[in-house]
């Protein structure tokens, strides 16, 4: 499992039963998952500078629809499990922020954003097979976008990291009608369930989805965590959902997921 880079992660989630500050001085370890590992002698800035060069160019080519750029991108990267966590989290998320930030200042059509994310959506899909087989050694997990959200990559890509990190994953992609997401938590019995939000409008969605399990004996004691670009441009409004957490990045939720099992 990706074991070794997820143990300490810088962690910016926020969680209900235990204070943010606890978690502010863990080191962040994933970033060493690159290509090539960073030994002593190593200029620690030449991995920043590496990181930097290849999230613009990744941007670049997926912005301009070049799939085949943005594959090769992509190959050069990841080579092994623990080099997808990296292209995940350090590329592929931080170009698909910057993506959603162009085009609420309208500097790219809706059009634009939907090649990039499509190029994205198939270039991730490449890279599945690379994910070994584990037993569910740490618990079951249940991972969706907000009903009537139509974006689901960021989820998929959680979905991802948790798998690879040994959970049992059900994922349900984009706009699950909510009694349907209500009678699949109620069949597969998660531990844990992960809400992506990319649309302001859709935070109530989620939180419609959070009041219908509290009121459920059955779903009450599921642990909640909400992410997606809506949370992080509102970082305390899982206060006002109710979640148990806040996601603000995908190793946010996975090392959340962590420690509760081994609470």
């Amino acid at each position: 499992m990706a074991e070794e880079y997820l143990d300490n992660p810088e962690f910016s989630g926020k969680i209900s039963e235990k204070p943010a500050q606890e978690y502010k001085d863990k080191k962040d370890v994933l970033v060493q998952c690159a290509n090539q590992p960073q030994t002593a002698q190593e200029n620690p800035d030449s991995h920043n500078d590496r990181t930097k060069h290849l999230r613009e160019e990744f941007l670049n080519a997926i912005l301009e629809g070049n799939k085949r750029q943005a594959v090769s991108i992509a190959k050069s990267i990841v080579h092994n499990q623990e080099d997808i966590i990296y292209f995940y989290v350090d590329i592929v998320q931080h170009c698909m922020q910057q993506i959603g930030i162009m085009w609420e200042k309208g500097e790219i059509s809706v059009a634009k954003e939907h090649l990039a994310t499509a190029i994205v959506t198939y270039v991730v899909s490449i890279f599945y097979t690379l994910k070994p087989y584990y037993q569910s050694a740490r618990g079951k997990a249940l991972v969706t976008a907000a009903p009537n959200e139509l974006h689901q990559l960021g989820a998929w890509m959680v979905a991802d990291l948790l798998e690879l990190d040994g959970w049992q994953i059900r994922y349900l992609g984009a706009n699950t009608p909510s009694q349907e997401l209500i009678d699949m938590l109620v069949s597969f019995k998660p531990h844990l369930l992960f809400i992506s939000v990319t649309m302001p409008s859709n935070v109530q969605h989620a939180k419609e989805i959070i009041e219908k399990m509290k009121q459920n004996s059955i779903l009450q004691n599921i642990k909640t965590i909400i992410g997606g670009l809506a949370i992080s441009n509102s970082p305390d409004i899982w206060k006002d959902i109710k979640a148990d957490a806040v996601g603000l990045t995908a190793k946010d939720a996975i090392y959340l997921a962590r420690q509760w099992m081994v609470q």
